[in-house]
């Protein structure tokens, strides 16, 4: 396996379908201008200023994965739902995906849980003392995504990889050697939460059932470039999968009624081969559609959202997209708004390619090979900020 190398600024250049942060200016009274930064370039779009709308089945289309374990024919009929809508907005709702209710209520209830406490327990578990980007708790208004929608007012705890705790290696003992090698959590954010009963082993229950289904979900992604579906198992033997939760406050009748009102999290697309968000029915995630208009994600009970993240798009050669959205607390149900998304790539240090599927005569390669790690790296190198919806 081998570590990428990149020069920077060569990546800026191949990267501009790329989001690092967002800024915005009024140029006209029905768009407004979201500028992209990529270092220290820029990439606008010119997106309406019209309400948003609810989505479509269309924009965003419900799959049904209850054949996921089936035959491969059955696989391939999934398949070919997700390579459709990954090449059109790259979200899609999937439902009957095999994760147990009670993992995600208590999932949600430690997430409740966590955020109500007073802000100085909750600092006992402070992303800023950790070794990894973002694990841990970041309170409101300590990133800021989209420096022209102000700064997010959620708040948000994370964890992220361990084979210590991989289902995947359930039967089998890895050495501590190992273990140190390949672990990108840390110790303390479980320390800072050993107060809460349970807390630890039901948000890694949560997890692990996310890193069951990404997996799965992977090998559909393979059968959708036309690739064997074995062809990333070897790319996700200690991949990136990173727990979110987050917390959007509840907005009074005045905030809401704001035509701007304060973002939960700003303009942004996701670093990693894709995320995998379970949602709360109070509603907030907005998606820019490919007529430039943000439209609501409304949550569907029993479902997750799949949307691609900038990784996956680059090794599609951008056949797969990864599209901007942000997030607000809707206030659909009047109450706070609880988030739980799970990011998912592959192995840090495995160097990657365009697809060999999504290449040809007339479609040369537009990205040079690079490491999931040394994206997320780089991506983070540009602002201290989570891929968080």
């Amino acid at each position: 396996m081998k570590i990428a190398i990149i020069d920077l600024k060569s990546e800026v250049r191949t990267a501009k379908n790329f989001i690092m942060s967002a800024t915005t200016s009024v140029s006209s009274p029905s768009t407004v201008e979201l500028r992209l930064r990529l270092g220290s370039e820029y990439v606008t779009h010119q997106v309406s200023t019209a309400p948003p709308r609810e989505c479509t089945l269309s924009e965003i289309p419900l799959i049904d994965l209850a054949e996921i374990d089936g035959d491969l024919s059955q696989r391939e009929k999934i398949a070919a739902e997700v390579r459709n809508a990954a090449g059109q907005l790259g979200f899609f709702y999937i439902k009957n995906h095999g994760m147990e209710q009670q993992v995600i209520d208590k999932a949600y209830n430690q997430a409740t849980r966590f955020f109500n406490q007073p802000p100085a327990m909750k600092e006992l578990a402070s992303k800023y003392r950790s070794k990894f980007a973002n694990n841990g708790y970041g309170g409101p208004k300590t990133t800021l995504i989209n420096p022209g929608e102000g700064q997010d007012v959620k708040e948000g705890f994370g964890w992220s990889y361990s084979p210590e705790f991989d289902p995947f290696y359930e039967a089998q003992t890895l050495s501590p050697e190992v273990i140190a090698a390949r672990n990108t959590d840390d110790p303390h954010i479980w320390t800072g939460t050993s107060h809460i009963e349970n807390f630890k082993s039901d948000s890694l229950t949560y997890w692990q059932a996310c890193l069951k289904l990404a997996r799965k979900l992977n090998r559909i992604f393979a059968l959708s470039l036309l690739l064997p579906e074995n062809y990333f198992d070897n790319l996700t033997t200690f991949p990136g999968a990173d727990g979110v939760y987050n917390f959007y406050p509840a907005l009074t009748p005045e905030q809401l009624a704001k035509s701007t009102p304060d973002v939960g999290l700003g303009s942004h697309t996701d670093f990693q081969c894709f995320t995998l968000l379970w949602q709360d029915m109070c509603g907030g995630l907005q998606i820019l559609n490919r007529s430039s208009e943000w439209v609501w994600a409304t949550p569907i009970e029993g479902t997750f959202v799949v949307n691609i993240g900038d990784f996956l798009a680059r090794l599609t050669n951008d056949q797969y997209k990864s599209t901007i959205h942000r997030a607000y607390n809707r206030g659909l149900e009047n109450k706070d708004r609880i988030s739980m998304p799970f990011f998912f790539g592959f192995n840090y240090d495995v160097e990657c390619s365009v697809l060999p599927s999504c290449i040809d005569d007339e479609h040369p390669a537009k990205y040079q090979p690079i490491s999931c790690g040394k994206w997320r790296e780089l991506r983070f190198s540009r602002g201290r900020g989570n891929d968080e919806k």
